[in-house]
């Protein structure tokens, strides 16, 4: 979906102020009609610059994104836990691919921080170390109550996702051919 949005720039910056990619787009355009998509306007209202930008997709790091692909591997590839009934099986696979998800983040999180504080950041290592320590102890803290927390929540919406036919259960018993 794009949007038709007017340019009209308001605030001319100094030569010292930075500027984003946006600011430098309409200053340098002469057509007062752009069409632009809803992200680029949204950030364009926010006046993100390339910098808080490249801040943010860094703080959300490929870390947190590699959980679920150990916990799905744990719990389905591993365990198998959609070919199984049984409820205390899959309530201990799912703590046991929970923490194995989460204690990768309590590892990695906090060393992906710490390079990224001192190499990319510039900051001092003894500052780096310090806040790789604070991490290291929140990420703890949050592992342990998440863990807790989606092992209930999996286990107590794991029935009435099957009814909705959201998850399958496979059978065990593969059909034979005579």
């Amino acid at each position: 979906m794009a949007l038709k949005l007017t340019v009209r720039e308001t605030h001319q910056p100094e030569d010292n102020e930075p500027r984003s990619i946006l600011t430098r787009f309409a200053m340098t355009k002469t057509h007062s009609t752009r069409t632009i998509s809803p992200i680029i306007y949204r950030a364009r209202q926010r006046r993100y610059t390339f910098g808080s930008v490249r801040r943010r997709v860094a703080s959300s790091g490929s870390p947190k994104s590699c959980i679920g692909l150990i916990v799905g591997l744990v719990a389905h590839r591993a365990a198998k836990i959609n070919e199984s009934t049984d409820k205390k099986y899959i309530f201990r696979w799912s703590v046991i691919a929970s923490v194995a998800g989460l204690g990768f983040n309590v590892i990695a999180d906090p060393l992906v921080g710490y390079f990224y504080k001192q190499y990319v950041l510039g900051q001092p290592q003894q500052m780096a170390e310090v806040l790789a320590k604070w991490s290291t102890a929140t990420t703890f803290v949050n592992a342990v109550v998440s863990t807790i927390l989606v092992a209930f929540l999996y286990n107590v919406l794991r029935p009435v996702l099957l009814k909705s036919g959201l998850l399958d259960v496979r059978s065990q018993v593969k059909e034979r051919t005579v």
